[in-house]
C-alpha cells in the first residue's frame, strides 16, 4: 500500500467552513446588538443561528462522507481509521487505487 499526500481536500475544507463562518458571524453580531429589544429581529436572527449550526454539523459529516479518490475518482465513504481517536488523521483509502490519501485533517478533541 502507498501513502499519498492530498492536501487539496483540507484546503477545501477550511476554504468551505471559513465561508459558512461569515454569515453565522454575523447574525451572532445582530443577536448581541438586539439582545436588549428582543423584537422580530432578535428572535429571526436566533432562529437563523440555531438552524445555521445544526446545518453546520450536518454538513461537516456529509463532506467527511463525500472523498473521491484523486486518482480513479472512486467515492470512498469512510475514513481510514473508523472509530478515530482525538488527534488520529484523517485519511482515506482507495481499494482500487491501493492508495491511503493523507488529508492533513485530524479528528479534533472533544470539547471538557
Amino acid at each position: 500500500m502507498e501513502k499519498l499526500k492530498y492536501r487539496k481536500f483540507s484546503k477545501k475544507y477550511f476554504i468551505q467552513n471559513l465561508l459558512f463562518s461569515f454569515p453565522l458571524v454575523l447574525l451572532f453580531a445582530v443577536i448581541w446588538n438586539r439582545a436588549e429589544k428582543l423584537d422580530i429581529i432578535f428572535w429571526i436572527s436566533v432562529i437563523l443561528f440555531i438552524s445555521g449550526i445544526i446545518l453546520g454539523f450536518v454538513l461537516d459529516r456529509m463532506r467527511l462522507k463525500n472523498f473521491h479518490c484523486p486518482k480513479c475518482n472512486k467515492l470512498i465513504l469512510k475514513p481510514t481509521i473508523v472509530n478515530a481517536e482525538p488527534n488520529d488523521p484523517i485519511n482515506y483509502y482507495c481499494k482500487n487505487c491501493d492508495i491511503e490519501w493523507e488529508t492533513g485533517l485530524r479528528v479534533p478533541d472533544s470539547p471538557g
